[in-house]
Order: C-alpha cells, then structure tokens, then sequence
C-alpha cells in the first residue's frame, strides 16, 4: 500500500457512511416521530450544495426534539463530515422514511420506495426552453410528490410547465455571522469557482481599467480552480497574467477557502462583481448584501430577483461577445463604469446597502429557510 493512501484509509470511518450505522439507525427508529431524510453533498465535499446542506441540517438537528422529527442523512456517495452533524441519524435512499429531501441531486429522482414521500429541492438556471439538461431534469422531478424551488423564477417555470405541487423555498444564510457596515475600503471583491459561465474572463478583463481609474484599488478574488471548467487553462493563464501585471493590487486564491475568511473578504469590500452568465440561486449574492457591499450582476433571473436594479444593487445587460466563445456576459465597459460609480461616489450608495440588508434579513435567513422546508416536510410526510 502506498503511504499517501494510509491517511484516506484511516479517515474513511470519519467521512464514510458505513453500514452498521444504517442498520442502527433504522433498529432504533421511534415511528411516532415524523422521519425526514435529506439526500445532497455533504461536507467534507467541496462545493456550494454542500454548504448549504451543512446550514440546513445543523439548524434542523436543533429543532429536532422540540418539533418531534428524526433527520437522517443520505449523502451523495456515502461522503460525510460526521464531526459536524451531532445526533443525525443514516439512511439509503431507499429506505422507508416519511419524506425525503433531494436537494439538487437530480439523477436520483426517482421512485425508490412506495411509502415515502419525496420531495425535490431544485434550482434552476435557465428557462426550460433554452436548455435541453434544463428539461431532463424537469421531466425527472415532475414524478416526485413535490418540487420547492428557492426562486421565484423556477416556481414560475415549473408552474408554467404543468408541475401543481410546487413551492418557493429559498435559501438562506447564518445572517448573525455577517456584520452590517457601511463604510467600507476601496476593494472589489469576486467570489466563484473557476467556471467559465461564472464571468471570470470579463471579471479579470475589467482589471487594468479599473487600476487605470484607480489606483489604490485592492482586487481581491476567491477562485477555487474547478477541473471541470470548461477553457480551464484560458482563466489559469489570464489569472497569472493579471497577478504579474497588477500584483500590487490584485490578489486572488485558488483554493477553497474557510468560511470564516470569505466572511472576512465581505466585510470591507465596497464592491462583489459577479458578472455570472447563470446561477441556479447565488447565494455569495446574499451574503454580500448581508455585509453592505453592492452586488454587480447581469441582468438576468434569478441573478435580477436577488438583486434588483439600483434597490440592493446593480444589474448590468447581457450580451453575446465573440471573445468569450459567444457567451452572454456584462461588457467589460459597463462592468468599469458601475464600478466606478461606486467607487466613487459612496454616499450615493448607502440606500442600496440598507435595503440590501432589510431584504436579506426578510426572505434569505437559514431559519426562514428551514422553517419552511419543515412546514413542508411536515405537509407532504405527515403521519397517517
């Protein structure tokens, strides 16, 4: 055996869903109590829906005995961080529980088990129309007891599209860990992976402009490098370009960084420039809000539902450009100019930080969140 194998081996009990666990679950099931499972990406995985099952199910596990449920957790793969979930019990997808969780894992939507209840907590990020993947998924979960949907826009869309039983439940963040301020650095911010449809080509591009008019200026970005990206070695190339020529104001990182410091990029940046093609939600969107930095994005569902124009902050047109392989993205110019406005002209600005703030604090907290996808849970599973 390799040595670089023995650290894996002697986590994989730690991170790993191992049968006995299932088994014990299930022999100790209290069938008075409403049993809820959640199917996702959980931590130790790396991405958005991880996170945010993570907020989800760490708010669940302290209502459990008070609201008389059990949670289980079906992770994708069997991956699981089980120093973080305290009291959760396990389960396979096609266990007999209540009701059943899919939080945007589309291929698994499907009939398992007779006697549960599923429901499809799926975002979407375009129009049914536009992309055929968009309608593979749709004809998926249009099978499943219930689909919820964190915006407005795919409540619409599946609505439109003949599913009765839908529901909006958006998501939400831990709005205690994001400070409010409004005075803040002459820092612009960019939070993504480094998918190409997430507007890192235009973002990078607008750099030397934004320098020119500004020379103080901090750039900072948290691009976590995705091998799946598509012109992946395109953006490594431009983001080392950019670092050599502008080091004294663009900084960035290619990993996944902890949470407690991308809260900590939030709270002096004047400006998150998302100029994304898509989201299925955007939740650094909310967090940015959250923490009184102004979001810039394209002017496109849902990315205009979270972020209205010149109310919590700036939606910019989209259009198809040749230099980014035909994709519609914000031009660079209109980027430049928005913030720029920013920038300079703060005051100008407080409003949009304080709605932003209001909005988030109404409709995007984890505990309206998961006030909602109980009430749901309890709906569609409920005892007979």
């Amino acid at each position: 055996m390799e040595q670089t194998s023995l650290p894996r081996l002697l986590s994989y009990p730690e991170n790993s869903v191992l049968p006995w666990e299932v088994w014990l679950s299930s022999m100790t099931r209290d069938k008075k109590k409403l049993s809820i499972g959640w199917c996702a990406p959980f931590p130790p995985i790396p991405n958005g829906g991880a996170v945010m099952t993570e907020k989800v199910i760490q708010e669940m596990l302290r209502r459990k005995e008070k609201e008389n449920f059990e949670l289980y957790a079906i992770p994708e793969h069997g991956k699981i961080d089980k120093t973080k979930f305290k009291g959760i019990k396990y389960a396979e997808v096609n266990s007999p529980l209540d009701v059943i969780f899919f939080f945007s894992t589309e291929y698994l939507f499907q009939r398992y088990n007779s006697l549960t209840k599923y429901i499809a907590w799926q975002t979407l990020h375009f129009f049914l129309e536009e992309k055929p993947t968009e309608r593979e998924i749709f004809d998926l979960i249009k099978h499943t007891d219930f689909v919820a949907t964190p915006t407005e826009m795919g409540k619409k869309e599946y609505k439109k599209h003949g599913i009765k039983n839908v529901s909006y439940i958006p998501e939400g963040i831990e709005l205690q860990h994001y400070p409010f301020t409004l005075k803040k650095k002459r820092k612009i911010i960019f939070i993504s992976r480094s998918m190409y449809y997430k507007g890192v080509m235009p973002f990078l591009d607008a750099i030397p402009f934004l320098v020119q008019k500004h020379p103080d200026i901090i750039i900072e970005a948290n691009i976590p490098i995705d091998k799946n990206s598509p012109y992946l070695s395109q953006i490594i190339t431009a983001l080392k370009e950019k670092k050599e020529h502008y080091s004294k104001n663009f900084h960035y990182n290619s990993l996944w960084l902890p949470e407690e410091k991308i809260r900590a990029m939030y709270a002096d940046a004047a400006i998150l420039l998302l100029p994304s093609n898509n989201e299925g939600f955007g939740i650094p969107l909310v967090e940015a809000m959250a923490s009184g930095t102004i979001p810039i994005v394209a002017d496109r569902p849902p990315m205009n539902e979270l972020v209205e124009h010149n109310k919590t902050g700036i939606c910019l047109p989209l259009q198809r450009q040749k230099e980014y392989h035909y994709v519609e993205f914000p031009l660079v110019k209109d980027i430049v100019v928005a913030c720029d406005d920013i920038l300079s002209s703060p005051r100008k600005y407080t409003s949009l930080q304080k709605k932003g703030r209001k909005k988030v604090e109404k409709k995007y907290t984890i505990q309206h969140t998961v006030d909602l996808l109980l009430s749901c849970a309890k709906m569609i599973g409920q005892k007979k």
